[in-house]
């Protein structure tokens, strides 16, 4: 089964238009929300305008909508990091996508999340956000499917222990642009329920403690993982492909869904894949463990996905002169493909994700999923675009 996933960087200033002949949700509630400081203020006006024309593209009810959106400037705006600061980029700190599954658009948010000093000893703390706001969502009642206990699994084996400077759970000088939490949110369609989740990103604990990524993360997943709930075979799997791959590759995030284990799933991404289509061949079907005719299905519609997008015939990258980090492909830059691995309860495999990142701005991007979707007879990408 495909899945097409679009995301949208959050601009840095709104330009999305309202109807002249109407007036949008985000401007109606506008009028009736009143805000703590110009911190909670500069958020809703830069975010709700694009949040209110996701909802609306995926078809979200206007009822749903309102909900949504009010959850966002209740419960989300607080803990976002507090604009003018000389690191803000807010294209880093919170993005959106809208994922096509079954022709069924969900929209889901992704953001870094602060508390400011005053109410956090050591600063602008992302572990104590992360637990303020699971906490406060719970205590409201909102979502009644959140699971806060799989949170505190993964942060206590993944996060520092607050003990000195040199063990400071966050990126205090913030160059690094590294947090170690983040928060998802997938915005259900059917009706108002949250599915609230969490990215542990523990490179800070992996460089201090002189344990690899890999280990560090999939400990902790085999932590988690078990027979009785049905992914302890896929975990293993994954486990034993990435410590034996010639490819050497390395995890950077690992996302656990806070919902009951029985029914939670985890997500685990690479880095930055800056190797040819052979090398990704081989990690997306697990080093040939993966051999299904859906699997075979999804490498035939990446390469159809890549030549287009890319303007080759040929889908390997081209590196540039000083081999660095990036590659360029046609004339469009990118910062490397990285790889998602799902394992979902019950399931003897993950599900994989290819993430090809290009530039947001570029107008080739819908010309080349429109060629797409009629190579493919996507209805799902028609929609989208």
């Amino acid at each position: 089964m495909a899945t097409i996933a679009a995301i949208y960087p959050i601009p840095s200033s709104t330009s999305v238009q309202a109807d002249p002949r109407e007036a949008s949700l985000y401007e109606i509630l506008s009028q009736i929300l009143t805000f703590k400081d110009d911190h909670q203020q500069f958020w809703w006006h830069n975010c709700a305008p694009f949040l209110n024309r996701l909802f609306e593209s995926a078809g979200y009810s206007l009822p749903l909508q309102r909900e949504y959106l009010s959850f966002f400037e209740e419960y989300i705006i607080p803990f976002l990091k507090t604009p003018g600061l000389p690191s803000l980029n807010p294209r880093a700190i919170l993005q959106s996508s809208i994922q096509y599954q079954c022709t069924k658009p969900t929209v889901s948010l992704a953001f870094e999340l602060r508390i400011p000093p005053e109410n956090s000893p050591s600063g602008y703390s992302n572990h104590v956000a992360a637990e303020s706001l699971l906490s406060l969502v719970s205590s409201s009642k909102l979502c009644p499917s959140l699971y806060r206990e799989n949170y505190q699994l993964f942060a206590d084996q993944l996060l520092l222990v607050h003990s000195g400077p040199e063990t400071n759970v966050d990126w205090v000088d913030d160059q690094d642009n590294m947090s170690p939490c983040t928060i998802f949110i997938s915005f259900t369609k059917d009706a108002f329920d949250p599915l609230i989740g969490v990215r542990f990103f523990p490179l800070r604990k992996s460089v201090l403690n002189k344990v690899s990524m890999n280990d560090l993360i999939f400990d902790t997943i085999h932590k988690f993982a078990s027979p009785q709930l049905g992914n302890h075979l896929a975990m293993t799997t994954l486990a034993n492909f990435f410590a034996e791959s010639q490819a050497k590759v390395e995890v950077t995030m690992v996302e656990v869904e806070c919902i009951v284990p029985q029914d939670a799933k985890i997500r685990i991404r690479t880095g930055a894949l800056v190797k040819s289509f052979t090398v990704i061949r081989e990690i997306y079907t697990i080093g040939g463990k993966l051999n299904s005719r859906s699997i075979w299905s999804g490498l035939q519609m990446l390469e159809d996905l890549w030549s287009l997008l890319f303007h080759s015939e040929l889908p390997t990258p081209q590196y540039d002169d000083d081999d660095s980090e990036e590659f360029f492909a046609g004339d469009m830059a990118m910062e490397g493909i990285s790889m998602e691995f799902e394992i979902s309860p019950q399931a003897l495999t993950p599900t994989i994700t290819v993430w090809i990142p290009v530039s947001f701005v570029d107008t080739d991007v819908p010309v080349a999923l429109a060629k797409f979707s009629e190579l493919r007879d996507s209805k799902s990408i028609d929609e989208y675009l």
